[in-house]
């Protein structure tokens, strides 16, 4: 597998584990070590049976961290796989081979790949990126219209890592504004502690993906409407309607 889809790949899953183990009151370290590292080795796993490209990455980590969810869930213990030993007919082929000097060079059939143009395949990569940038962050109020089409644009001609890299500083400065609002206006709400508080700006600063970040966001809304819902449930349909956003 490339490299930069490798990097790309621990990159989202690691963030996403960290909250979904958050969730699920899971804080040993060793424990979520080895979630990260059972999620990354599902989404390859599905990725090469498929022999799926970047544009498939979204689907495949959405379906993966569903299954962790539920194993999380439902008290399932996560073990990675153990690595596959040669098998003995293998090992005698490899015994019986002849000597390197004895083989006969494979003819060339003289076909060459077609190697794909480093552009297209930049912009393939950075098209799931893209997607939750002008949809998902657009619908949670990180982004306006305006700026989630100009952030986009920027994105052109530079490494995914490089470009996501830029667009997360800018969201996680709007999620932090955001959040100082709402705790002004529900006079702390369900982070009325300097520690929580504390706490939430920390995980705001390590959150490393635009995917993680659109996580965060709407792990942070559910809590806001669940304390809303105990503390003042008469009022919570008319902040948030239908549809759940950060107030502006």
């Amino acid at each position: 597998m490339d490299s930069s889809l490798d990097k790309l790949i621990e990159l989202n899953s690691s963030g996403l584990v960290m909250l979904e183990c958050k969730t699920s009151n899971i804080f040993d370290m060793e424990q979520v070590n080895l979630c990260k590292e059972w999620l990354k080795h599902q989404i390859i796993s599905q990725m090469e049976q498929e022999n799926a490209g970047v544009e498939s990455l979204s689907r495949i980590m959405d379906e993966k961290l569903e299954l962790l969810r539920e194993k999380l869930k439902n008290g399932e213990s996560i073990q990675l796989p153990s690595p596959t030993l040669p098998s003995p007919a293998l090992e005698e082929e490899v015994e019986e081979s002849p000597p390197e000097e004895e083989k006969k060079p494979m003819q060339s059939s003289g076909y060459k790949p077609k190697s794909e143009d480093m552009s297209t395949k930049l912009a393939n990569e950075r098209k799931p990126v893209k997607k939750i940038i002008l949809e998902d962050c657009i619908q949670l109020g990180l982004l306006d219209k305006k700026r989630a089409n100009y952030l986009v644009t920027q994105m052109a001609g530079k490494e995914p890592m490089e470009a996501e890299r830029e667009v997360v500083t800018e969201l996680r400065a709007n999620l932090h504004s955001q959040v100082r609002k709402l705790i002004r206006k529900d006079k702390g709400g369900p982070w009325s502690s300097p520690i929580a508080q504390e706490e939430l700006r920390l995980e705001i600063v390590q959150t490393p993906t635009v995917r993680s970040m659109v996580y965060l966001t709407r792990e942070i809304l559910q809590e806001r409407e669940e304390w809303k819902n105990k503390s003042r449930s008469s009022i919570t349909g008319r902040i948030f309607g239908n549809r759940m956003t950060l107030d502006k």
